[in-house]
């Protein structure tokens, strides 16, 4: 039976080490490199949930912060003066419906009071509807926010939705043919179609409505009144 011993040579010591360093070194840099990029894919991970609940809070918070403004006081004065022009747009009388429709639209793109053949605009009223438009336009920008704004009742939209997309889409059409009709805009570098687009407000209640998922859906109030769930427009 044979037996061994280390060597006493010192070039055979140094072709051992040369081949452990050769056979290993790759095997212990390709384990590092792997236990590098598990960190850092952990570490990210970490950091990526971390950053998302943080938004998700500041998002939430955002959500309370404006359904507080919305029952504030003086929202609540807006609502209810904005209710009045609503209940005239939804007149049953079709003639004086009409007349007061291009009444308000008129008031509305020249920011003037009305009082004229027995239809009364005041400032209040303009400023109400205005205020419940510059709401819910600056609600839609929180694209992000889908769920809280659907928890809080979508902020009482559905409401709302078929008067203001109504009145807002027929704001649009007498300011566009404002904008046609002025010579004073007609100059080369002057774009009055992205002006209007910025004057316009129906793309934000169209953002408002693909948040809470009303984009199949005509234009018309959910009312809760007894028997009549919904107003048609």
């Amino acid at each position: 039976m044979g037996s061994w011993s280390f060597s006493k040579k010192k070039e055979e010591w140094d072709l051992f080490s040369a081949f452990i360093g050769g056979t290993l070194s790759p095997i212990v840099g390709v384990l590092s490199l792997l236990i590098s990029g598990y960190i850092v894919y952990k570490f990210n991970k970490i950091q990526h949930k971390y950053q998302e609940d943080k938004d998700n809070g500041q998002l939430q918070q955002v959500t309370i912060d404006l359904f507080k403004e919305f029952r504030s006081e003086q929202m609540s004065k807006a609502r209810s003066n904005a209710w009045q022009m609503k209940q005239k747009w939804y007149e049953a009388d079709e003639s004086s419906r009409d007349r007061f429709r291009k009444m308000l639209v008129i008031a509305m793109v020249s920011e003037k009071t009305v009082n004229n053949a027995g239809i009364c605009i005041e400032r209040q009223h303009l400023r109400a509807v205005n205020d419940m438009i510059s709401f819910y336009t600056m609600l839609s920008l929180y694209s992000k926010n889908s769920k809280n704004i659907t928890e809080l009742n979508y902020f009482y939209y559905p409401w709302w939705r078929g008067f203001l997309k109504e009145l807002t889409n027929e704001c649009d059409k007498k300011t566009k043919e404002c904008l046609n009709s002025d010579e004073q805009l007609a100059v080369p570098n002057f774009n009055k179609g992205e002006y209007f687009d910025n004057l316009s407000h129906i793309s934000a209640f169209i953002r408002l409505d693909k948040i809470c998922g009303f984009e199949d859906l005509t234009n018309f109030d959910m009312m809760c009144e007894p028997g009549k769930l919904m107003f048609p427009s």
